[in-house]
């Protein structure tokens, strides 16, 4: 179950980079440009 849930937690984080990435390179926004992601 732990290593179920981590995989999926994973697949999540991997679409979230691809879908960023993918809109970065479509049109990239000034506000992600302008300033560093806050944390």
């Amino acid at each position: 179950m732990e290593g179920k849930s981590s995989r999926i937690l994973f697949f999540l984080y991997y679409i979230t980079i691809l879908t960023k990435s993918s809109q970065a390179a479509a049109h990239p926004s000034p506000m992600s440009r302008g300033r560093p992601p806050h944390r």
